[in-house]
Formats: structure tokens, sequence, C-alpha cells
């Protein structure tokens, strides 16, 4: 089964599914597009709403939302061609390696179908013949979360420890304000500027809401 949210109604992928014989069922989802099996939540974006998500600050609070209680998540970017700006290129690298979610291509609308109608049947195979594995098990979400903000240029143990008690995350801390960042201790325009490349952003980028297009 595949579950919908409604308003993915018209964009023609609901009749791309039914063509392969997938089971449908509309519902209202707060997170995601499609959920697979009960399992896998699919984030769909065509490039322009890639972009668009990116610029407007929803991208990174999607992927937040997406990953949180360790859910098994995708996003499927649809669409011909996907531009090579630093900014949308550090936002891939950052969902990728520090968010644990993978990227998916598709050029069109029978791509995504096809790519989900391979998850849908994937639920035909015993529990253990797939990769159960969970970073988690290696090291404690907290402590992985430190470890990732101690990559940052400026950020020492007791900054990283002052930002995730004082946010909870580093979804948290991506979706924070600027001013309430610059109000915990330690914390200055090197610091800020480091947040903005986790965001797929430069800092003159973000306050300038300059769009290299």
């Amino acid at each position: 089964m595949i579950v919908v949210d409604y308003r993915e109604q018209r964009s023609g992928i609901c009749d791309e599914l039914q063509k392969l014989n997938i089971p449908l069922e509309l519902k209202q989802l707060d997170v995601g597009d499609y959920i697979i099996n009960n399992e896998i939540y699919i984030e769909r974006k065509t490039v322009p709403d890639f972009i668009e998500s990116l610029n407007d600050g929803r991208l990174f609070k999607q992927v937040h939302n997406l990953r949180d209680g360790n859910k098994r998540a995708i996003i499927i970017i649809e669409g011909s061609r996907l531009p090579g700006r630093p900014n949308i290129r550090g936002a891939l690298a950052s969902i990728s390696a520090r968010w644990y979610m993978p990227i998916l291509r598709s050029g069109n609308i029978a791509g995504t179908a096809w790519l989900m109608s391979r998850m849908h049947s994937y639920e035909k195979f015993e529990k253990d013949s797939y990769c159960t594995y969970d970073h988690r098990k290696k090291r404690g979400v907290s402590s992985m979360q430190k470890h990732i903000l101690l990559q940052l240029k400026q950020m020492g143990p007791e900054l990283a420890d002052r930002l995730l008690n004082q946010f909870g995350s580093i979804g948290g801390i991506l979706n924070a304000l600027d001013e309430d960042l610059m109000q915990v201790d330690g914390f200055g325009n090197i610091a800020l500027s480091q947040i903005y490349i986790l965001r797929g952003k430069s800092l003159w980028e973000g306050r300038a809401g300059f769009d290299k297009s």
C-alpha cells in the first residue's frame, strides 16, 4: 500500500501508480508526500520546487521532520536538469551525508512512479534480506549531532553543547532565527556563517535574500 497526500492528486503520480497496479490510499499527511508500506516516507520535489524550498528555508525544515524519530525517508527530485550552483550542491551533500537521507532523481512523473513501485515491491522480501543498519547503534544521536557541529569552524565542545541544549537538535539549530543563535554565549558571525553552509546558503545570500540564478 502507498498512502498519498491528497495534495498530490493533481500531480499525475496516482494515475501512473494505478497503471502499475499499486494499491493507493488518499490521506492528509503531516510529513512527506507518500508513505510506502507504512515504512518509507517519500518527499517528492520537482526541480523548481526543490530550488524554491531551498531559497525560502522550507527544505531543511522538511528534512528535519522526515528524519524525526529516525524515520526511513527518501527525497525524489523530479525533472530533467538540476542546476549545479554551490548552494544546491551544498544542500544535496548536507542532506545525504549529515541527515542520512538518500536523494533519487527521476526525469518525469512516470519515472517517479516507477521508483515508488519498486520500493513498494520490497515488502515481498523477508525482513532479514535487506540492510537494517541504524547509525544510532554506532553512536548516540546527541553525540553524533555534537560530532557534526564540531566539524565547523570556531565550534568547540562547550559551544556545541550550549547550542544543542538551547535548540534540542541540529534541525532545531538550522531552523532557528539568526538573532536567537547570536544570543547563545560564544556564538558569533563565523559560527553563523558555518550554520548557513549547513543550510546550503552563504551568510550573504541569507541576509540579502540573494539568489544566484
